[in-house]
């Protein structure tokens, strides 16, 4: 779940930027994304926590399971397209020359 989680937040922060390209809206929106992660940071054991000792450690990927489920849906409904609008195709052959 820390891959996870550590994987996910540059990707978050990379969309905030996308989508706020004015400068007072896009500090805005890294202040509520900052406000968030910190909210989760300081949440998430504590109910890890409560979900363990009430139920058991199987609880906790119960949880992330729906909750996962969730973002996952809210993800693919809520955010605009954004894909490149300049359609070029993928250098295969540079991305493999380099390696």
């Amino acid at each position: 779940m820390a891959i996870g989680a550590a994987g996910s937040e540059p990707g978050t922060l990379s969309m905030v930027r996308h989508l706020c390209p004015e400068q007072k809206r896009r500090a805005r929106a890294v202040g509520a994304w900052a406000a968030v992660s910190g909210a989760a940071l300081a949440t998430g054991p504590v109910l890890g926590g409560v979900l363990v000792g009430f139920w058991s450690c199987r609880a906790v990927f119960w949880f992330d399971l729906a909750f996962g489920r969730l973002a996952f849906l809210a993800g693919m409904v809520v955010p605009p397209e954004s894909s490149d609008p300049s359609k070029e195709r993928p250098d295969v052959r540079g991305f493999v020359l380099e390696r």
